[in-house]
């Protein structure tokens, strides 16, 4: 979807979430997908209708990254 995008350039991580606090797609952790988590404060007020993001910095991104693949 961002492949070959000027944003795509940019985004090293994208997960999409389903309503229910499932994984939809996950592009750094395929094997998450269809995982359901619960659904936290961010993620409902998402859904709710307003926009969510959030820009890390790359040693942020590693340390989330290490630490989701000791729980798995």
């Amino acid at each position: 979807m961002l492949s070959g995008t000027h944003l795509g350039e940019h985004i090293v991580a994208l997960k999409i979430w389903g309503r229910n606090g499932r994984v939809i797609y996950d592009s750094t952790d395929p094997s998450v997908v269809g995982t359901v988590y619960a659904m936290e404060p961010p993620l409902a007020s998402a859904f709710s209708g307003e926009v969510r993001s959030r820009v890390v910095e790359k040693a942020e991104l590693e340390h989330m990254l290490k630490t989701a693949a000791g729980r798995a």
